[in-house]
Order: structure tokens, then sequence, then C-alpha cells
């Protein structure tokens, strides 16, 4: 059964951070988790290094129990928030996991803060390239060559993407089928860790925000159909390992190569028989891959 005691600590731009702190020797490390998450869901990880690894595991501005006074519309202003709760807790450098959503929010973070990062580990990472939606037909297809206008009108797609208005009305037969359906391919969590990883999935209140900022990140040199491109990818120079699980359905393989690629001094790691949640999947090989990616990137 999952243990654990949130804390709170807020930061510069009146947002209030909740997270799970273990462990008080060794690198500092953040844990950073993805979508329909919460810190509670990177606990797998987390009480497998924390015995060498001083870990902080937040909760992302509109998950968990952090807060949500405003909205953001880029995973650049998550980013920015990592960082800020970064300086409130006092971190001065870490080594920074990022599950799914959070690969991309890492790579932001090591941009603007390269003095904070001091390595990415990308567990399932989306693309620094974004995650695109779009409007679908009758068919439920999507219609690529017509991307949304604005964040107003993507947001007021319910019928295409109703996985907001599921999270608002607190739909937990709902948010468990999507977790059965898509990211427990291989392995589930105990039924008692399930139930409790629901009620914090639930507390969600982003899902609209996360769509829009999925698909106008942009990192690279090239255009998307939502966003021009920084070209800041390049300027990440700390040690990166990126994960890719065979039965990931979630994020593809190529999407997670586009980040292999782009950052030439990255290493790939195969997970074979492992979906979306190497956390639940393969746990101790993951929890081993990350010690080691520590203990390296800290000689380097």
């Amino acid at each position: 059964m999952y243990v654990y005691e949130k804390k709170f600590v807020e930061i510069e731009n009146g947002e209030t951070v909740a997270y799970i702190e273990k462990g008080t020797s060794g690198e500092n490390i953040v844990i950073l988790h993805g979508n329909m998450a919460s810190g509670v869901s990177m606990l797998p990880l987390v009480d497998r290094v924390c015995h060498k690894l001083h870990c902080y595991a937040p909760d992302l501005r509109g998950y968990g129990d952090s807060s949500y006074n405003n909205e953001f519309r880029s995973l650049k202003e998550l980013a920015n928030d990592v960082y800020l709760f970064c300086k409130a807790a006092g971190i001065e450098k870490a080594h920074v996991v990022g599950w799914s959503t959070a690969t991309p929010i890492a790579l932001e973070l090591a941009v603007m803060h390269p003095e904070l990062v001091q390595s990415i580990f990308g567990i399932e990472g989306v693309s620094h390239r974004g995650q695109h939606l779009f409007p679908r037909d009758e068919k439920g297809q999507m219609m690529t060559d017509k991307p949304y206008p604005n964040y107003e009108a993507m947001a007021a797609d319910s019928k295409s993407y109703p996985s907001h208005s599921i999270f608002m009305a607190k739909d937990y037969d709902k948010i468990r089928m999507f977790w059965n359906k898509l990211l427990y391919v291989v392995e589930r969590p105990s039924d008692e860790d399930f139930e409790i990883l629901i009620l914090e999935n639930a507390k969600e209140r982003c899902q609209n925000n996360i769509n829009w900022a999925w698909s106008v990140e942009n990192m690279s040199d090239s255009p998307t159909a939502y966003a021009q491109g920084d070209d800041t990818i390049r300027l990440v120079t700390c040690p990166v390992s990126l994960t890719t699980g065979e039965k990931d359905f979630v994020v593809i393989r190529e999407k997670i190569l586009e980040n292999h690629r782009a950052i030439k001094h990255s290493k790939l790691i195969e997970y074979p028989n492992c979906g979306h949640v190497p956390l639940v999947d393969c746990p101790d090989r993951l929890a081993s891959d990350v010690l080691q990616h520590v203990e390296d990137a800290a000689k380097a």
C-alpha cells in the first residue's frame, strides 16, 4: 500500500505546490508525474530510490492537491512552476525525472534553468514537438488538416475530447476505464493502490489546458500545425536518458525517438513487455536505471 504525506509550499506566482518528500541524503531528484496523475503516481519509483536519493514528487498546477489559481496555456508555464517550487524548497541543483507529459516539461526546465537541472530521465515521454489534438469527423477520425484555431475552440469541443468533463464530474468509473484501457496493458497495481490512484487522478482540473499545451509545444526548428518552433531543444546539454516501452500505445515509439534524435547525446533505454507505465510494469528495472543514470550524470 502507498504510504506518503504531502507537504505544501507557496511559490512566487501565487500558486501552492503539494509535494511528497522522501529520503534526506544523496543527490536531489525531482520526480514529475504525467497527465491524469499526481505525485502519488510516482511512489513506486520514489520508494525504490529514496534510500540513495533525496526525492521530491510535486503535484503540478491543477493536479492532485496543488492549487489551480490561474489557468495555463503552455508547458513552459508548468516548467516555470517547477523552477519556483525548487526555489521555494531550497533545491539549488537536481536531477529531473519526467513521466509522459512531464518529459517535455523537464526539457523546457533544462533550457530555462540549466544551472538547476543536472540531468533528465524521461519515462515514456511526449515529444518535444508536442502531441497534437485535432477536431474529429463523424467517424471519430482526427481531421489533421483542420487544427483548432485557438484554445477556446479546442476546450469547447467536448464531443471529441470529453475527458475534461469526466474529471470535473469526478466520474470514477470512467477514469478507471481510461487507466485500464490505455495504461494497464501489462501489469496492474494492487486493488488498494489502484483506488488510491483513482482518487488522486480525479483531483485533476486542467485537462483542457493540458490538451492545448501539448498541441502548441514545439522546441524543434521545424513548424507543426500549431507552432512554428523555437529551436530550443538544441540547448539541452545535460545528460539525458529516455525510455521506450515495447507495448506503449499512449506515446508511441516514434515520438520518443523524436526526442532521442533531437538530443544527440541522449541514451535510449528499451523496455520489453512494458506499456506506458514502467512504474507498474517494470518498477525494479526502472529504479535501477534511474539510479545508474544519476550516478553516471553525477560523474559527468
